[in-house]
């Protein structure tokens, strides 16, 4: 993949390359400019070219541009948000079973000081190996909400002040908090209505 996308950004470049020699030997047959020109002449001149054979596309009416946004709002939305809280028993990659095995308990009894009714902050700020989020009671703030993913979808499933069991994760064993949301805000329109309407003419 990473070697697709690079043949694919060569390719695009050179046919900028190609796009722009052939424009500039239009520009000199046509005596807009000479061979002598500075760079700003030259792109006045090619950029005069483009616009009389290559015009834009013209805009969009209303209702085109309506229906585009009604069928891509997400695009133009400030995501959904979650809070989330962690508690983080640390576990390097190379650690030894009886390492494992202590950190698991101590994942076992935070998560059961939580279960008895036991604040969550105040486990966090004891028990977590986050030595950045420890003196916040576990914050991490905010972040989006992408349900298409598995963290998305199990944070989707928690109420706010609702928190997981222990999940295994690259870092060691976590337990995590939803402790607020924030919903999606979505633009009107016309606040967005140039945005679409070049969009729309870029994709003619």
């Amino acid at each position: 993949l990473p070697l697709m996308n690079d043949l694919k950004g060569r390719s695009a470049v050179l046919y900028k390359m190609i796009v722009s020699r052939l424009l500039f030997e239009a520009a000199l047959e046509e005596k807009l400019v000479t061979k002598e020109a500075s760079g700003g002449e030259i792109a006045q001149a090619t950029a005069k070219l483009q616009d009389r054979n290559f015009p834009a596309p013209p805009p969009p009416s209303e209702a085109d541009a309506r229906a585009y946004f009604a069928e891509n709002k997400d695009r133009y939305a400030i995501p959904e948000h979650v809070r989330i809280g962690q508690i983080l028993i640390a576990v390097p990659p190379e650690a030894s079973d009886e390492v494992r095995t202590s950190a698991v308990e101590r994942a076992k009894a935070a998560l059961q000081r939580l279960q008895s009714g036991e604040d969550f902050a105040v486990v966090a700020a004891e028990v977590t190996d986050n030595a950045d989020a420890k003196s916040a009671g576990g914050d991490l703030g905010f972040i989006p909400l992408i349900r298409e993913t598995e963290i998305g979808k199990l944070f989707a499933s928690l109420a706010t002040g609702e928190h997981t069991g222990i999940l295994n994760s690259s870092r060691g064993y976590e337990i995590l908090q939803v402790t607020d949301r924030r919903e999606a805000i979505y633009p009107e329109f016309e606040d967005v209505r140039s945005k679409i309407e070049k969009q729309i003419q870029h994709t003619e």
